[in-house]
């Protein structure tokens, strides 16, 4: 199946809208097992999908650390949530490391704090 750019683009769009890979199919007149297949047999249609539904999700992320720094409880608790589940991408290659978050700051929250300005005693643990 070939995609023209506008083809593409749209899928990005409702990948950003955080369309299901069915629901674009029904909106783009496509058939769903064909799109299907298109993403499991060509990675740039799967990427072009997935990087729409990727920004949504750093818009949403960075709204919520706009919120944090302006002083937002609740943003910032969303924003510790997000940076505690976040996961350390592992390279393609075997490096040795002396510990498995080597590099990352033992008091994550601590560091969070510090760049939004404000004191543990400032939020509810």
């Amino acid at each position: 199946m070939n995609f023209t750019q506008e083809q593409l683009d749209e899928l990005e769009g409702l990948g950003e809208l955080q369309f299901s890979i069915q629901e674009c199919a029904i909106i783009m007149q496509l058939d769903e097992m064909a799109l299907m297949r298109a993403m499991e047999e060509n990675k740039p249609i799967r990427n072009t999908y997935e990087r729409g539904r990727l920004k949504a999700s750093a818009a949403v992320r960075k709204a919520i650390l706009q919120q944090a720094k302006q002083g937002s409880t609740p943003a910032q608790k969303q924003m510790l949530a997000l940076i505690k589940d976040a996961s350390i991408p592992k390279p393609n290659t075997q490096l040795k490391q002396s510990a498995p978050l080597q590099g990352m700051p033992e008091n994550i929250e601590g560091v969070f704090n510090g760049l939004i300005g404000i004191t543990d005693d400032e939020i509810d643990h």
